[in-house]
């Protein structure tokens, strides 16, 4: 029988992470559940409690799904704020925000930064809308561009924060495959037009902390989760700093046995040192 494979809600963990750091959220907000399956969005409505906010992070595998879900919940709910973000989001389009009125306010690009000035948005509070879209009489809002995060280290793991440790309890014992996420650095150098990386995160590389990267593997390891996946767009372009996260994940491997397959999406350019990587 095969087995049924889920992904951690990682860009949305990373971006509630963020939020939930700063004292105007944490004291406002409190993060209810992370929704991992495609289940009965009849099912999902009625599960829920009056929920105040409603996050969706949208591509091409998920977003009819999301948006039909999230009109039901705007029915059921109209007062729940509906945000959408993600890759299938278009970027400063007024007639795709009208078509689908039901949703209040789209993120662009990288999320944390936006997100947490939506929460203060909603709350009244002092905040920015660079990097969001809203219909605001009968037009889409002044659009500006969100600032890039230049320092990753101010972003923190929603692995190590604990964030998904309820995802690890629920499905424990069910057969079910949980597949993490793991981003050692962000940004892409390159603009391919079937791809996402560098549209979204413009085209410098920024880097993760190692320490962050050790500890969110062992943290994988430690939780018996067999599928890592790379969400970096050029694993490898960092010959040194690469070959040193292969090494780390084979000996978390020798100890625990786990993460057993890692998959990630290689650097473009050629290189010798990419065999060696592949091959360990």
């Amino acid at each position: 029988m095969q087995k049924k494979i889920l992904f951690f809600p990682y860009s949305a963990g990373c971006i509630w992470a963020y939020a939930n750091q700063f004292e105007e959220v944490n004291q406002n907000y409190t993060l209810k559940e992370f929704f991992i399956e495609k289940s009965d969005p009849a099912q999902i409505v009625a599960s829920l409690d009056n929920p105040k906010v409603f996050g969706f992070s949208a591509y091409i595998w998920n977003c009819n799904y999301s948006l039909k879900l999230a009109e039901m919940v705007k029915q059921r709910y109209p007062e729940c704020v509906i945000v959408f973000g993600g890759p299938h989001v278009p970027s400063s389009n007024e007639d795709w925000m009208k078509e689908h009125n039901f949703i209040d306010y789209a993120v662009y690009k990288e999320g944390e930064i936006v997100f947490y000035n939506l929460l203060k948005r909603i709350k009244g509070l002092e905040h920015s809308t660079n990097g969001m879209g809203f219909i605001q009489d009968g037009k889409l809002n002044e659009q500006r561009p969100p600032e890039r995060i230049q320092d990753l280290d101010q972003l923190p793991s929603p692995y190590t924060e604990g964030y998904f440790d309820s995802i690890v309890e629920k499905y424990k014992g069910t057969g079910v495959v949980l597949n993490p996420i793991i981003e050692t650095n962000r940004g892409c150098p390159f603009k391919c037009t079937f791809c996402d990386w560098g549209g979204v995160t413009e085209s410098k590389v920024k880097k993760f902390d190692m320490c962050r990267v050790h500890d969110e593997l062992l943290w994988m390891a430690k939780n018996k989760l067999e599928f890592a996946t790379g969400a970096d767009a050029n694993f490898g372009s960092f010959k040194d700093r690469d070959m040193e996260i292969v090494d780390f994940m084979i000996e978390t491997k020798k100890k625990y046995g786990y993460p057993k397959y890692f998959h990630t999406s290689w650097m473009k350019n050629q290189s010798e040192h990419l065999v060696t990587m592949a091959s360990k």
